[in-house]
């Protein structure tokens, strides 16, 4: 017998859990069966701590189980391995563990389009805004894909970050405002709402009403088809 699980990061927001929840409720849907999940932080309702979901599990059971991160930070590369190790041992678990997929081509044209849908033209300017990390490698991948979107739109761009990692958003801006562009079109390549979403519009557009600079904030990524579709793709392949 074999079970999926989505590994999330979870939120203390409401609104992030809501998201949360919905996107299991879409990839059980589009796989025709129940789907787990567990959170590494900030356990709610419907939405337990990695351990404790994976501890429910009956014993000897096969586990596939997709974190839903974009880049390998420390979560990544060392939390979710650590404690999955931890259940298989402990509760006889037969866990395989996804990758990241923030550099997946689904997700890569998915913010080209959305760069397209906007009526980008001569002028304007990409902020490429990441969640950020301490690991060197997660924000390698962020620049990688930030290369990727702004050259298929034919772009310059700017990197920055909504998290931890600097340049942070207003450092991004000012960067960005450097340019002088036409527009610049904010990009957050973020998996779902929150206080990181949100802080976008509360730093940026302050900058920009004051530099008299037309300011477009895109959506996140949200649990949009392609996202469904790649993180259901990812469990079926585990399968």
């Amino acid at each position: 017998m074999r079970t999926t699980m989505l590994l999330g990061h979870g939120s203390p927001d409401p609104a992030a859990c809501a998201e949360l929840s919905e996107l299991r409720q879409l990839v059980a849907t589009r796989l025709g069966a129940p789907v787990d999940m567990g959170v590494l932080e900030f356990p709610a309702p419907g939405l337990p701590k990695v351990e404790d979901a994976l501890a429910a599990l009956a014993s000897s059971v096969g586990v596939a189980a997709q974190p839903l991160i974009l880049f390998d930070g420390l979560h990544g590369r060392h939390d979710i391995p650590r404690i999955t190790k931890e259940a298989s041992i402990l509760h006889r678990l037969d866990v395989t563990v996804g990758t990241s997929f923030g550099q997946d081509a689904a997700l890569i044209e998915l913010a080209t389009a959305r760069l397209a849908d906007a009526g980008i033209r001569s002028g304007d300017l990409v902020l490429f805004i990441g969640r950020g990390s301490s690991g060197p490698l997660a924000l390698s991948q962020t620049q990688t894909v930030s290369k990727a979107v702004a050259g298929a739109a034919g772009l310059e761009h700017v990197v920055c970050y909504t998290g931890i990692s600097r340049p942070n958003l207003a450092q991004g801006m000012t960067a960005a405002l450097a340019w002088r562009p036409r527009r610049v079109v904010a990009l957050p390549y973020l998996l779902h709402t929150g206080v990181l979403v949100r802080r976008v519009p509360e730093v940026l557009d302050p900058l920009a009403r004051e530099a008299g600079v037309e300011l477009l904030v895109l959506p996140h990524i949200g649990n949009c088809p392609a996202l469904v579709e790649l993180v259901a793709t990812r469990l079926e392949a585990m399968l």
